[in-house]
């Protein structure tokens, strides 16, 4: 499932906890699949 694109590629915020952005990647290793998922507040980017 994919979202929408509510930030439209604007990217600067005046304030925190505006704009939240989320990405989830996944890493083949010898053991099996790492998940990594990663959350960021634009403000403090």
């Amino acid at each position: 499932m994919v979202a929408p694109n509510r930030l439209q590629r604007r990217f600067n915020v005046r304030d925190p906890n505006q704009s939240w952005v989320t990405d989830i990647t996944y890493i083949r290793t010898h053991e099996g699949w790492l998940y990594l998922a990663v959350v960021i507040d634009l403000f403090s980017r």
